[in-house]
């Protein structure tokens, strides 16, 4: 037993050290018991209203309700936890981007990315059932048009437009990489956190800094 728990310990430690290769500030080993999950979580897309509420492929109403996401999460032994901070050193800004956490969307970006190679260094390592959620709502289509820098002048409206950029009725242009939200998962993000004993920093609270997490589930 003992050589089977360092080989596990060595894989997550694998996993982990993906994060932070790619560009994570901070990354954790975590026993999935320390992930909260609560129903009111979720109603922060509801309150105020997310731009992608109703819009995207991964956002509410197209999530599984607290009690299935409870079930789920309670499957998993451990979770790799890991943040990343948005700043303006890192992100830059503008005029038409201050506002709110609209200025750094370049660290929305590198969250996901690092998200999903974590989650491909997971299933190479043999955890096929490992499951990836994000910061923030899916950026992908984002991405894929070219990211911030692609939208100029109408900066603004990219940073409030939400959604995804097909068809509500048309299948996800990105379903390997896409992945939902931690508040649209009924996790407590800031609570979580607080429990990993990682920091969290709120966009224009903290010398403007914001931390982006997000939580690869392994078992």
């Amino acid at each position: 037993m003992a050589d089977r728990h360092s080989s596990e310990t060595e894989k997550l430690e694998d996993i982990l050290q993906v994060a932070l290769d790619n560009g994570m500030d901070r990354a954790k080993i975590i026993p999935s018991s320390l992930i909260v999950i609560e129903k009111r979580a979720q109603l922060k897309c509801l309150i105020p209203r997310c731009t992608s509420y109703g819009k995207s492929h991964t956002c509410p109403p197209n999530m599984p309700d607290t009690a299935e996401v409870r079930e789920f999460v309670g499957d998993y032994r451990s979770a790799i936890f890991m943040q990343v901070d948005g700043s303006l050193e890192a992100d830059g800004t503008s005029d038409l981007l201050r506002r709110d956490y609209n200025w750094c969307y370049k660290s929305v970006y590198k969250l996901h990315e690092a998200l999903h190679n974590c989650e491909v260094r997971a299933f190479d390592l043999g955890y096929n059932l490992a499951a990836g959620m994000g910061g923030g709502d899916c950026r992908w289509c984002e991405i894929l048009a070219g990211g911030i820098e692609a939208y100029g002048d109408n900066a603004l409206l990219h940073a409030n437009a939400g959604g995804c950029q097909c068809a509500s009725d048309d299948p996800c242009i990105q379903e390997y990489r896409a992945r939902p939200a931690l508040e649209a998962m009924s996790i407590n993000v800031l609570a979580t956190a607080k429990n990993a004993g990682l920091p969290f920093f709120f966009s224009g609270k903290e010398e403007d800094r914001i931390t982006w997490n997000a939580v690869l589930l392994v078992d």
